[in-house]
């Protein structure tokens, strides 16, 4: 496949066609790369719209309750959403 989006340096997903990775890229909910495996080289990924993302609320909701870890909980709230602490952490407040 030629173009691959990348996360944490490891390939998430991948397509031949550059605009449908494009699009996928823009709609996850995690910060990804683009790569060209061809050339290697790192493509511009579109803004991601603030409506696109969809929050994990039962991942959050046993990070919180079962796992105790609502601080990594809030970072990946605002990883997601590009909220503030404070809006982050009163959406923590409200699952767990």
């Amino acid at each position: 496949m030629r173009y691959q989006l990348m996360f944490e340096g490891r390939a998430v997903a991948q397509s031949e066609y550059r605009d449908l990775a494009e699009a996928t890229a823009a709609t996850s909910p995690v910060p990804v790369t683009l790569v060209d495996s061809w050339s290697g080289k790192q493509l511009p990924v579109p803004a991601r719209e603030s409506a696109d993302y969809r929050l994990p609320d039962q991942t959050l909701y046993q990070l919180i309750t079962v796992e105790q870890r609502k601080i990594f909980a809030i970072k990946l709230i605002r990883e997601i959403t590009g909220w503030g602490l404070a809006e982050s952490k009163a959406y923590a407040d409200r699952i767990g």
